[in-house]
């Protein structure tokens, strides 16, 4: 998946300090349970967010 979060990508500070580019660039447009008309950005496995969370 090339829109994925990388590692290089964690380190550019562009994508830690532009919320909206890191958003588009590592989450997919998902619909909402309830309300399938409305679809948001979503976290999704394969992003690597969680590599965000563990720093060594």
């Amino acid at each position: 998946m090339g829109d994925c979060l990388t590692v290089e990508d964690a380190a550019d500070p562009l994508s830690r300090h532009d919320p909206l580019t890191f958003i588009k660039a590592n989450m997919r447009i998902a619909p909402v349970p309830a309300l399938p008309e409305i679809r948001l950005y979503a976290a999704h496995p394969a992003s690597g967010l969680w590599r965000l969370t563990h720093q060594e």
